[in-house]
């Protein structure tokens, strides 16, 4: 049965009273995508860390929102125009000033213990699951009695997301049972812990994308290549031609159509292999392969997605290459990730063909333009 309520707007921070401080604010800095050799950088806080204590909430794991008859409860981005973050995803399909309406249309799982939700907006997507939403194991440790885990089923059916939960997991020494949870399946938790988000980037925003939509920690990133490093097993070069010191990745069958964003990547392919420059798929590697290939890395070059999470598994001083619509300049992700960890990130702009969906689709990028940029920064 597909059935719409509606539910009155509560932040978290300020709806619900039991709460576990985790630690303090701290300092932090955004860079902007450097497109004319000019680097930029924004200092932002981090907020506080808390672990919110919901009581018989109703989640959905692709929701960083919890109902109940009364509220829906909403972790907001801090220090911004709420008016320009859209929220909606999952269960909430579109909001009033002071109130959300909800497809109530999924069977409801009922769970009596005292679960952490390791989910929320975009946790099946390779950058929130890597930056955002597991790093919030880190913290485990200082909570009491969780019973079980709650993760996205993309952690059991996509090897790279299993192996780093596991990885995390046997890092911080937690073993208690897992759930693997679909989109298709709501929750009626009887306590449901959520953990603030220390790295944050609003998952849509109403208009352009701005600088003061993205927060991450720097030592907390820094803490997640510590955490990988320590932990998996080296990838030996057998087949050295896997591991070029040069690579185009191009966007193979694993991406959805949402995200596929096309554009004219086999002219590009093409005109990069006159640089020496090999084209890759990032599907065709294993997690840990993956990150012996970043980490081997002289220069990548890529468009903006999520497999440049993966920056952070390169050493000082790599160079990477990517683009950017007009309309989205300012999405500091990716720059940011370079930042923290020295490496040399450059952008060049690309063309949407469509002003309404600049982000998600179709594109033209200029061979020429792109090619100058590679040549330009292969000289310093």
């Amino acid at each position: 049965m597909n059935r719409l309520v509606f539910r009155k707007k509560v932040w978290l921070d300020v709806g619900i009273k039991r709460k576990i401080r985790l630690e303090g604010a701290e300092e932090g800095k955004i860079e902007i995508p450097n497109f004319n050799n000019t680097k930029k950088t924004k200092k932002i806080e981090i907020p506080e860390i808390y672990c919110y204590q919901l009581q018989n909430v109703i989640a959905e794991i692709e929701s960083s929102s919890f109902y109940n008859k009364k509220n829906i409860y909403i972790e907001r981005f801090l220090g911004v125009d709420q008016e320009l973050c859209d929220y909606n995803n999952g269960h909430i399909i579109s909001n009033l000033k002071n109130f959300y309406f909800i497809r109530k249309n999924k069977k409801v799982e009922i769970l009596n213990c005292r679960v952490l939700f390791l989910g929320g907006n975009g946790s099946f997507n390779y950058f929130h699951w890597i930056i955002e939403i597991l790093p919030k194991l880190i913290f485990f440790n200082q909570l009491n009695s969780i019973d079980l885990i709650l993760v996205h089923e993309n952690v059991v059916k996509i090897k790279s997301y299993a192996d780093s939960f596991k990885l995390f997991l046997n890092y911080f020494n937690i073993n208690i049972p897992v759930k693997y949870v679909g989109k298709n399946t709501a929750l009626r938790c009887q306590e449901l812990y959520y953990m603030s988000s220390f790295n944050h980037v609003v998952f849509n925003v109403k208009g352009e994308y701005d600088v003061n939509y993205i927060r991450l920690s720097d030592s907390k990133t820094k803490l997640i290549r510590n955490v990988f490093f320590k932990n998996y097993i080296e990838v030996g070069f057998d087949n050295e031609d896997k591991f070029p010191k040069k690579f185009f990745i191009k966007r193979g069958n694993g991406i959805s159509s949402y995200n596929r964003r096309n554009y004219n990547e086999e002219e590009v392919s093409k005109i990069l292999i006159n640089l020496d420059i090999k084209s890759i798929f990032i599907e065709d590697y294993s997690f840990s392969e993956q990150m012996k290939l970043f980490s081997n890395a002289e220069l990548i070059v890529a468009p903006s997605g999520a497999f440049l999470t993966n920056i952070i598994f390169c050493k000082k001083n790599t160079k990477v290459v990517s683009w950017l619509p007009e309309k989205f300049k300012n999405f500091s992700a990716y720059s940011t990730l370079s930042s923290i960890f020295e490496v040399q990130m450059h952008f060049v702009t690309s063309e949407s063909k469509s002003e309404k969906d600049a982000l998600h689709g179709e594109y033209y990028l200029n061979k020429e333009l792109l090619v100058n940029k590679i040549l330009e920064i292969s000289e310093v």
